[in-house]
């Protein structure tokens, strides 16, 4: 019986030291590229979607791969372009070719211009504070990721967290964000401590690629606020005026705007001298898009972010669309207050894609 249990002990024993040299020599807990606890909620997502978008209904699979870039596995190398938003341009619940950058990718394959292709690198809930977190603390661990050009899509989350801050101060003495999408890891130590494991395991990844494989046919069914609430969303929806920059320009005054969220202005433009900073120390060209919601820009928190990044730009002879001049989107375009259905987001891609072409095709940009 004492010998039974020894030989057992011995090979649980001999079990748990295989695992650990083999975490050890295959798992990335070591490794100067290791990812720690950054963005595990924006990498290696293998979901199978059924969405309805105006009656329409959609079944696809939402995939990001290893390096959270939307689509399949790809050698960072290769990458030339990438396209940086928050939300509205991961578009988790479009299908990827039904996406403002799918769309982007298929007006240049339809111009006979297969060389260009624009990689979405996009995340969830990231705003300018995200943005420059995204390049201090995730860019440098992909290896041989050397990006020409990046197309920054930029404004609606900071207009939000303006919003916030100067309505409630949020907590904070200055405007800033402590979301757990704008520093990339959780503030919570046991799920940091959770994301790190799973970031660098061996065995979580290769238990990961199975369960990708075999175990993930099912459909998730998402609902949207559009179509929970179907028709009186449709009617609400339709009940709202939306407008456009130059309806916004006589409705709002800058010295107002500027008396109301100046607070919001310092920390903002700091964001984004440092990622020009870093795009530039790095040699990547930056085009500057900035964002609407389902009412355009008929907030003037919106309208005040907008017109800090037409300035920024125009000061720092950055290419720049000021997609608030969009006039054929509407309110039915969205599915809730940010986010475009797929007819809103090929009315976007069609409205910035002469200035996107011009901007990836002239190499003195």
């Amino acid at each position: 019986m004492k010998n039974s249990i020894k030989f057992l002990l011995y090979n649980v024993l001999f079990f748990i030291l295989l695992i650990i040299i083999t975490e050890i020599i295959f798992g990335s807990w070591f490794k100067s590229d290791s990812f720690g606890s950054t963005i595990r909620n924006g990498r290696l997502k293998d979901r199978l979607y059924e969405v309805v978008h105006n009656d329409k209904k959609y079944v696809f699979r939402y995939k990001k791969n290893y390096y959270g870039f939307r689509g399949e596995e790809i050698d960072p190398k290769k990458i030339k372009i990438f396209f940086l938003g928050g939300s509205h341009g991961n578009e988790k619940y479009t299908p990827e070719e039904l996406t403002i950058v799918g769309r982007l990718n298929n007006f240049f394959i339809s111009n006979d211009n297969n060389e260009i292709k624009i990689y979405n690198a996009s995340q969830d809930g990231f705003s300018s504070h995200g943005y420059k977190k995204f390049f201090t603390k995730f860019y440098p661990k992909i290896k041989n990721f050397n990006p020409e050009k990046m197309i920054l899509y930029i404004g609606l989350r900071d207009g939000i967290l303006c919003k916030n801050f100067i309505i409630n101060k949020d907590g904070y003495d200055q405007f800033q964000s402590k979301q757990v999408w704008d520093n990339l890891v959780e503030i919570n130590k046991v799920k940091r401590v959770k994301d790190f494991i799973k970031n660098n395991s061996f065995f979580v990844g290769k238990i990961k690629i199975i369960q990708f494989k075999y175990f993930n046919k099912e459909n998730q069914k998402i609902e949207t606020v559009a179509s929970q609430k179907r028709k009186s969303y449709i009617y609400t929806q339709s009940t709202k005026d939306y407008m456009n920059f130059y309806e916004a320009k006589k409705k709002f005054s800058e010295v107002e705007m500027e008396k109301k969220y100046s607070s919001c202005k310092q920390s903002f433009l700091d964001n984004l001298n440092e990622i020009l900073m870093l795009t530039e120390k790095n040699k990547i060209k930056i085009l500057l898009i900035n964002n609407i919601n389902y009412k355009g820009v008929s907030d003037d928190w919106l309208f005040y972010i907008n017109m800090l990044i037409a300035n920024f730009a125009m000061e720092n002879s950055l290419p720049f669309i000021n997609l608030s001049k969009i006039k054929d989107i509407s309110v039915s375009d969205f599915y809730d207050d940010n986010h475009t259905t797929p007819e809103g987001s090929d009315k976007i891609a069609k409205f910035i894609y002469p200035e996107v072409a011009k901007f990836l095709e002239n190499n003195e940009w």
